[in-house]
Order: C-alpha cells, then structure tokens, then sequence
C-alpha cells in the first residue's frame, strides 16, 4: 500500500496547528530540528515508524489521523488461517 506523502504532511501540519504547535516547538519536543518537521510537512520525506509514534504521542492525536481519509471507521485487517 503506498501513500502519499503530501497528505501525511498536510495532515500532519494541520493538527500541529490545531493543538497550538509552532514547528519550532513541535522539533524541540521531538529533540530534532524544525527543517525535520517542515520537510514531513511539505512532503519531501517522512518520520520513520518510531518517531512518528512520538509525534502522535505529542500531538495526543492517532497515526489514523494521520493516514485515513475517516480514522473514525474500524479498518481491521482480516484474520489470517495462519493466527489464532
């Protein structure tokens, strides 16, 4: 499943906002560099797993929001024969 970039950022920006973060603070929470959070924002790269656990945890906001066009559905993914 590939996603787009640009949308992880836009969404990304739009919640820093929403919970009162300057990219400014929102790095210095993180221990990075604001170019860090400009360039998930824009588009040009995206945080690893890790860090964007912890910019969730920041942002008190859940990776769904972050990737799902509606995070309020359930998106399960279906039981395997293999996993009890």
């Amino acid at each position: 499943m590939r996603y787009d970039l640009s949308v992880l950022g836009e969404r990304l920006s739009e919640e820093r906002k929403r919970k009162g973060y300057t990219q400014e603070r929102l790095a210095e929470a993180l221990y990075m560099e604001r170019k860090t959070i400009r360039n998930w924002e824009r588009g040009h790269n995206d945080p690893d797993l890790i860090l964007l656990v912890c910019v969730c945890e920041v942002l008190d906001v859940s990776i769904d929001s972050l990737f799902l066009e509606n995070p309020t559905e359930s998106h399960k993914i279906p039981h395997s024969p293999m996993v009890k």
